[in-house]
C-alpha cells in the first residue's frame, strides 16, 4: 500500500455481489459519506445470426 495510511486498512464487511464488481465508490455528498456504491456487470454470450 502506498501513502501515509499504509497498513491501516481493515475489512468491515464482505458481500458477494454474485456478478463481477467493476466500480466501487464512496458517496462524496456531505452527510452521506457512509454510503458505498458498487457497480457490477455480466457478460452475455453473442447470439448466433
Amino acid at each position: 500500500m502506498a501513502g501515509s495510511h499504509a497498513g491501516t486498512l481493515r475489512v468491515l464487511q464482505a458481500v458477494d455481489t454474485e456478478l463481477t464488481a467493476d466500480s466501487v465508490e464512496w458517496c462524496p455528498v456531505e452527510g452521506y459519506q457512509h454510503l458505498l456504491a458498487c457497480g457490477t456487470y455480466q457478460l452475455r454470450a453473442p447470439r448466433d445470426q
